[in-house]
């Protein structure tokens, strides 16, 4: 279906809108567990931009219907734009948040309030908004969904679609030989510039956001994310012992009920806390446990290639210094590379 989509763009029927602004795409090819919305985080940190300037723009996947997107207020509670909004804006509480399916609409909200860079979380499939720069995120376990579109792999969009990427990121790279690997694989399909990333840990703080040890401790796990195994895979490098884990569906409402549930399972097995990722702990926060939930605090690290990266970076430093006007061909006329 994305496939037809893009082709009946290509003839041109239906044009998109040109924003005053330098427009960045974060997407994927493949449903779930890349890392779109750490990489959204690491743009606004790295830009190191007035954050008044900087909108981001998001469809609010598992919020409520809403007709008009709207700028969004950090007291907003997480069941009305989706978790993973509310979880960029716990860490960037002055970045302002359009949320809404229709991208036009959001981006025209987020130039009326002055905005000039507009970062689309999940818009490499979406076609009525022009994107500056397109950049896709790839999971190294699993670069191509399994080589079937959903619902019988993970594909939402094919490969080859890959060449119309301005940027490649391979996530979850942990060698320099595996990421050379990998590369070659995604070469079969574009030109594209490609870096290797993984996560590093920040940081374990309660809800009081005071630092915890977890090294050695006897814990319990649970997330609502799309690949709950990498999540475990960190806490055993943190040395953690884990003694019970419940898994939920990505971006499921976790009750109050399965919390206290589980709270039961990990004390008769002598857990000291019960551990979660930034996504899950905006859901649960309210919930009072005996146990502390622990919220594990990640950042993406571009490990391989970085160079390109900061070339990156620099352009769209220079674009900004420098005034220049965005046109529909885009920002850049020299390579990453």
């Amino acid at each position: 279906m994305a496939s037809i989509r893009w082709q009946l763009y290509k003839l041109r029927p239906f044009r998109p809108f040109v924003a005053k602004a330098i427009v960045i795409s974060v997407g994927n090819i493949v449903a779930g567990g890349s890392g779109k919305t750490p990489m959204v985080m690491k743009l606004i940190d790295e830009l190191h931009l007035s954050l008044n300037k900087i909108g981001v723009l998001s469809r609010g996947y598992g919020a409520r219907k809403r007709k008009i997107p709207q700028k969004i207020s950090k007291d907003v509670k997480w069941e009305l734009i989706g978790d993973e909004p509310k979880c960029i804006l716990n860490n960037f509480n002055q970045i302002d948040l359009y949320i809404g399916k229709d991208r036009k609409k959001n981006a025209l909200r987020a130039i009326s309030d002055s905005k000039n860079i507009l970062i689309l979380d999940d818009g490499f499939q979406q076609k009525k908004l022009h994107c500056n720069i397109q950049i896709v995120m790839l999971n190294s376990n699993d670069l191509f969904g399994r080589g079937f579109f959903l619902p019988r792999g993970f594909l939402k969009d094919h490969p080859k679609r890959l060449k119309h990427a301005d940027l490649i990121v391979i996530n979850h790279c942990k060698t320099k030989k595996e990421f050379e690997k990998l590369k070659d694989k995604v070469k079969k399909f574009t030109n594209s510039p490609i870096v290797g990333s993984n996560f590093l840990f920040k940081k374990a703080e309660d809800s009081n956001k005071r630092n915890v040890v977890l090294k050695n401790q006897r814990v319990g796990v649970f997330c609502s994310i799309a690949n709950p195994n990498q999540f475990v895979k960190s806490l055993n490098d943190l040395d953690c012992e884990i003694v019970y884990s419940k898994f939920f569906n990505d971006h499921e409402t976790i009750s109050h009920k399965s919390i206290l549930d589980l709270e039961k399972e990990c004390t008769v097995r002598s857990a000291k806390y019960l551990i979660c990722t930034e996504k899950d702990f905006v859901k649960v926060n309210y919930i009072k446990t005996k146990l502390p939930i622990i919220v594990v605090k990640i950042e993406l690290n571009i490990c391989f290639e970085r160079y390109i990266w900061d070339n990156l970076i620099e352009k769209i430093h220079s674009c900004m210094n420098n005034s220049r006007v965005v046109t529909p061909t885009g920002i850049f006329n020299e390579k990453l590379v």
